[in-house]
């Protein structure tokens, strides 16, 4: 765009869903990457779209209060962070704005959990262009090699740094242009695996619990939330003599729920995170818990069948962590299964709102909503929904 595409607009009090300053030119919302609200901003257009456009902070002309120093000399460039230009008091505020908007819950009644909003990430994914190692650039495929990455755990960020010396070094294969890597207690993991260099699977010790994780395998990120995260979890769960954990992943959830439920049942599509997840229940020694690689649909339909047939008990409480797209399909099960409580975590709203609807409409009442910022300096947030019922 040229500076003649430039123009000044005033954000209103609240972000977008993705992390964007809201402003209104006529009759046009403006969606501005790298505005705090309330700011009057410089900003020149960089997409077009039906109903609206998506600008750029080109000058900020009325700075907010809210507004701080970038710690990574990348910002604005690379595409892993969008909000390291507010204060974190200031992302919370924001983050919990949404959450409330976006389920039609009481912005007062939502709990905040947060820890420091940086060195956090003890999971993340890379890309390579053979010799290089960084993130991708913003709305491109741009590689960003960086120094250093406040957001990283230091060891996951030393041991990205030790495998650039080996490459520069080592005359060994050259790296996958994307892979993915998780820091254990002692070492990390990476996949697809790095030659060499990193182990297959590592163990995480959480709040006493010891887990294994992979490069492979989907692992919570944030190492100083995810205790209280996992206990609140729990907490909402209650007791009794049965718990389900569908999308069980690694066990993070199963594991804990063992000590207040008689018998716990995870179930997992994916077969590296069941291995993991047999894995730590064997270490535990707990025979309560019981884990199945399966289609979650598949496995629920099932043991709604067997209750019925009087051939399984109806669990006291559901613990629901699907992928990022929901679990539209197993909204008519679940209000089948009629289960007292039903726990619901999610790192999408839009996802996550639709499938409450399908619950509230069922019967199901929203008890409690809480937000875990697992994921500082981004847009991303991390809800517990607690819903009882039906009935």
């Amino acid at each position: 765009m040229s500076d003649a595409a430039r123009f000044t607009v005033r954000c209103g009090p609240e972000l977008s869903f993705e992390g964007l300053g809201i402003a209104r030119l006529g009759d046009k919302t403006i969606f501005v990457r790298g505005a705090a609200p309330d700011e009057l901003v410089e900003v020149r257009v960089v997409a077009r779209r039906r109903g609206f456009d998506v600008a750029e902070v080109v000058t900020v002309l009325e700075a907010s209060p809210d507004r701080v120093e970038p710690r990574c000399e990348h910002f604005g460039v690379c595409g892993g962070c969008q909000l390291q230009h507010m204060d974190a008091a200031a992302q919370l505020s924001a983050k919990a704005a949404i959450v409330a908007h976006a389920l039609s819950f009481p912005e007062p009644r939502i709990a905040v959990h947060a820890a420091d909003p940086y060195r956090y990430r003890m999971r993340a994914r890379f890309f390579s262009d053979g010799r290089r190692i960084g993130f991708r650039a913003r709305s491109s495929h741009d590689l960003v090699e960086f120094d250093t990455c406040p957001v990283l755990t230091e060891d996951l960020e030393a041991a990205i740094h030790d495998y650039r010396r080996r490459l520069a070094d080592l005359p060994i294969a050259a790296p996958p242009r994307e892979f993915e890597v998780v820091a254990g207690d002692e070492a990390c993991s990476a996949s697809p695996a790095l030659p060499g260099f990193m182990m297959n699977e590592v163990e995480v010790t959480v709040a006493g619990s010891r887990y294994f994780a992979s490069g492979g395998a989907f692992f919570q990120q944030n190492r100083q939330l995810v205790p209280a995260f996992v206990d609140r979890v729990v907490e909402a769960a209650g007791s009794g003599a049965l718990a389900l954990d569908l999308y069980s992943g690694v066990g993070l959830f199963a594991l804990r729920l063992a000590a207040h439920f008689d018998r716990v049942v995870g179930v997992e599509a994916s077969e590296s995170a069941h291995r993991l997840a047999e894995r730590a229940r064997a270490l535990h020694a707990l025979p309560s818990v019981e884990f199945r690689c399966y289609d979650v649909l598949t496995w629920l339909s099932g043991f709604v069948s067997r209750i019925a047939s009087g051939g399984a008990k109806r669990p006291e409480a559901i613990v629901l962590d699907p992928p990022r797209a929901g679990a539209a399909e197993l909204m008519g099960t679940l209000l089948t299964l009629a289960a007292p409580r039903i726990i619901y975590v999610s790192c999408e709203l839009a996802a996550l709102g639709r499938d409450l609807a399908a619950l509230r409409r069922g019967g199901y009442r929203v008890s409690s909503v809480d937000v875990f910022d697992l994921f500082p300096q981004t847009y991303h947030v991390e809800t517990v929904v607690l819903l009882e019922g039906p009935g």
